[in-house]
């Protein structure tokens, strides 16, 4: 088969049928004789920030001569760029290796009623081309939750890693923080260590639960200990217990805290590997993590956001400080399920104007319900435009060069808008 049809073979086996469960996965991980249990690996949930964790801790061990690997989710721009090799992308050549290998076994197991979905599949091949790269080290994010989430059959990381939880998929993961912290909780490993962002109450009590009944040690940090020097529109500048003056290229008060859990991480693994505190230094800087928070131009300023709960539109909106505008135009979408009333009061009233458009998502919410919505919360102009080409040019052609074009709600949107914000630039 070539590489466009295992492409749309992996990409339509979709989620999970009746439930999320590891158990199918476990069969098909066997039959390739367990290559997640043969790597070194760092394993990260959360529910905010752990992209951006995972690309200062790889980074990092990227730039100490280590080979590391990357297994992150969704992607935004290429389908390769969920794994990745020292932030190259799987050639196509060896995905299709992976994937046709991959494919012969699925088949067995379908036809014994063992169904592996789309993210298992895609698990299965990162390790899979991991361990023959013989990788020193594999950072892995959780895809969905923890405890029922594919790569939650690592069975021993070097640190397992949890960073801020709010609520998010609550038909899915439940409704209160405590519920969520339980199944993020899930990946914590007995005797292993857990590095913790100081999240609210209800959620850390319930991970130092997990973490006490596993016997596993707990580090977090306070956020007194974050020493914030600078924040604007092109870095921050921080220091955080023995790292002084820490910059990052990812904008936003919130990196400087998704720094230092990354940095908590990285003096760790120092006892697995040799890591120098001026490549540190350099290399939480040139951490990148495309559409968060991410500048794609200027004269109007155009900033792309995948911020789509509660915590992370809160963040964005206090960022907005950061920036220097006159109007904020917003461009905007989300999916169906999440807790968009809060995510609407809080956001929509900032903007002057607002351009409403579809998500190419089976979770999308109606466009004409969330134009209802929206409308409830502010008085300004609305425009509805379904088609996501004209509705990016619609907030262009609404902005002046000293205004704000803001894209967020959805990382399915970011993905397709930041595709026809560079085309568009390309193309003058």
């Amino acid at each position: 088969m070539k590489y466009d049809e295992l492409l749309n073979w992996m990409l339509d086996r979709g989620d999970p049928q009746g439930g999320y469960t590891v158990e199918n996965l476990k069969k098909l991980l066997l039959e390739f004789d367990n290559p997640q249990d043969k790597i070194k690996t760092i394993h990260v949930a959360g529910t905010n920030g752990k992209g951006s964790v995972c690309s200062y801790i790889q980074n990092t061990l990227t730039n100490s001569n280590l080979k590391c690997g990357l297994f992150i989710s969704p992607y935004i721009e290429d389908v390769r760029e969920t794994i990745q090799i020292d932030n190259n992308f799987i050639s196509k050549e060896d995905f299709s290796k992976y994937l046709e290998i991959v494919y012969e076994k699925t088949k067995v197991l379908d036809e014994q009623g063992y169904y592996v979905t789309t993210f298992e599949i895609f698990t299965t091949v990162a390790f899979l081309y991991f361990l023959d790269s013989k990788v020193d080290v594999a950072v892995i994010e959780v895809g969905l939750g923890g405890r029922t989430d594919a790569t939650n059959t690592i069975k021993k990381p070097l640190a397992t890693v949890i960073t801020s939880i709010s609520k998010d998929h609550i038909n899915i993961l439940g409704s209160t923080l405590r519920e969520i912290a339980y199944q993020k909780g899930g990946i914590i490993k007995d005797g292993g260590d857990l590095f913790m962002y100081p999240s609210d109450k209800e959620a850390t009590d319930e991970l130092k639960r997990i973490a006490s009944l596993k016997n596993a040690p707990v580090h977090t940090f306070s956020f007194d200990e974050v020493e914030i020097k600078n924040v604007n529109d092109s870095f921050n500048e921080f220091s955080f217990r023995n790292f002084k003056d820490i910059k990052t290229s990812l904008i936003g008060k919130h990196q400087v805290y998704n720094a230092s859990l990354a940095l908590m991480v990285i003096e760790y693994i120092k006892k697995y590997f040799n890591i120098e505190n001026e490549t540190i230094k350099n290399s939480i800087y040139e951490a990148k993590n495309i559409g968060r928070l991410e500048i794609i131009g200027r004269n109007p300023l155009v900033i792309l956001d995948g911020s789509h709960n509660v915590e992370s539109i809160n963040a964005l909106v206090e960022n907005l400080s950061s920036f220097k505008y006159n109007k904020l135009i917003l461009g905007f979408s989300v999916l169906g399920d999440k807790d968009f009333d809060h995510i609407l009061e809080n956001l929509i009233p900032k903007a002057d104007k607002i351009v409403l458009t579809e998500v190419d998502n089976p979770r999308a919410i109606d466009l004409n319900l969330l134009q209802k919505k929206v409308s409830k919360v502010t008085t300004r102009e609305i425009f509805k435009i379904p088609n996501r080409r004209e509705a990016f040019l619609k907030t262009i052609q609404l902005a002046n060069r000293d205004d704000l074009v803001l894209w967020c709600g959805s990382l399915y949107l970011i993905k397709d808008i930041r595709k026809i914000a560079l085309e568009n630039k390309k193309q003058g």
